[in-house]
């Protein structure tokens, strides 16, 4: 399995992105990204894993967090190979494509994809990030999208809104406070942007893609926001002449 994610993915930026100190996970970085017309970063929440009991979480958990490959894995493991479903990544391809039915590895080496929250998340316990979690997650989203550098970033999710503009001022970035717009089934919405030296970029904020998403009116959403963006991607992975439909 891992002989077939060095095939899609880029690891050129590794060196810098290890010396990010609160980064415990290595984001997905696919092999086109760095040429790419438009270099999407998809931002998802958390990594979630089950255990039986106190002991065995705390094992996986140990095991998780020491993998510095861990969500590269992820991806590799579950929308790539498909080893396991996940009805997320499956959103996450019809958002951005209206489709779930292409070569799969065609999109992963066009982007880069992280979990904003740097540690793992008990499934037995519901548990959910704290609101310092998300606060302090936006010092490392700024380190790693100096090195990366995307011309899109969407948040598969909504709840990194709630402490940006704090965080923003706090570490003396210029933005754009996060601004709410339509309301798509229970979630608006949003916007922001930042500016880092002379470096530019926009944010969108879409509702999480577990469980009850409408991709379609989310994918018309981002069509709107992000038109080059999603424009590009079609053409790259849906004109592949190789597409089994």
């Amino acid at each position: 399995i891992n002989k077939i994610m060095e095939k899609h993915i880029d690891k050129s930026f590794d060196k810098q992105l290890e010396a990010i100190t609160n980064l415990t996970w290595l984001p997905w970085i696919g092999k086109s990204y760095n040429e790419a017309n438009r270099k999407l970063l998809i931002v998802g929440e958390s990594h979630y894993k089950k255990a039986d009991n106190d002991e065995e979480f705390e094992k996986i958990f140990k095991g998780a967090t020491e993998d510095k490959e861990f969500t590269r894995k992820t991806i590799n493991e579950s929308p790539i190979c498909r080893e396991w479903p996940s009805n997320f990544f499956d959103n996450i391809h019809r958002v951005f494509l209206e489709n779930n039915d292409f070569r799969k590895e065609l999109f992963w080496e066009q982007v880069a994809y992280y979990n904003f929250i740097t540690r793992l998340m008990d499934y037995r316990k519901k548990e959910r990030p704290m609101w310092n979690d998300f606060y302090n997650s936006w010092d490392t989203f700024i380190k790693l999208i100096k090195v990366i550098k995307p011309t899109d970033c969407v948040f598969i999710g909504v709840t990194a809104t709630y402490s940006f503009d704090i965080a923003m001022k706090n570490l003396k970035i210029k933005y754009s406070p996060v601004k709410k717009l339509e309301k798509i089934g229970r979630v608006y919405a949003r916007i922001s942007k930042i500016e880092i030296d002379n470096y530019e970029l926009n944010l969108t904020f879409i509702q999480h893609a577990y469980g009850r998403f409408s991709w379609s009116k989310w994918n018309a959403f981002l069509k709107k926001q992000n038109g080059e963006l999603i424009d590009y991607l079609k053409n790259v992975v849906l004109d592949d002449k190789t597409v089994k439909y």
